[in-house]
């Protein structure tokens, strides 16, 4: 097979409708063109991954990231392209759930952010994929724990959290 018949999936995503896709669309277009794959893209934008409701664990809330998951499994794509493990995943079960499909179907995993393909059936490139997903929850974890102390402790000197209520307007 050549790299001109290999399809590459390539996923976006970004948890906030604050942020955009703009550079890891770019950085995941220059790689598959460099690679000579064809694209087929999927992008959930300010849909979070690490939320630890069932219905965004099991992927429900990300409707792209399903038809990729599903691409994965029905053999269209050859290789899968994400920025950074974390974009795909910060969840440690599906991140793995995941990877096995790839490592089962033969899909490879392009990391645009280490500039890698990683072929999950190696030994060595599926426990750097692995690390990687352990690392993107632990890193989202610690993330929370910082931002529910700093909001305890806002609370505590008796600022007030949250959006404010239309109408309603802080005081310096």
């Amino acid at each position: 097979m050549t790299n001109r018949q290999v399809t590459a999936g390539l996923y976006q995503r970004v948890s906030t409708t604050d942020h955009d896709t703009a550079r890891q669309h770019d950085a995941n277009r220059r790689a598959a063109h460099a690679h000579g794959w064809r694209v087929v893209e999927y992008c959930d934008d300010g849909i979070g991954a690490s939320s630890r409701s069932h219905v965004k664990l099991s992927g429900a809330s990300r409707p792209d990231y399903r038809a990729m998951r599903a691409a994965v499994t029905d053999g269209t794509l050859g290789v899968l392209v994400v920025h950074d493990v974390s974009r795909a995943d910060r969840q440690l079960e599906t991140w793995s759930a995941l990877l096995a499909d790839c490592r089962r179907h033969g899909v490879l995993i392009h990391v645009t952010g280490d500039d890698e393909t990683y072929d999950p059936r190696k030994a060595n490139h599926w426990r750097t994929l692995a690390t990687a997903g352990i690392n993107a929850e632990s890193d989202s974890l610690v993330k929370g724990d910082q931002i529910k102390s700093g909001i305890a402790y806002w609370r505590s000197q008796g600022h007030p959290q949250g959006r404010l209520t239309y109408g309603i307007a802080r005081r310096r």
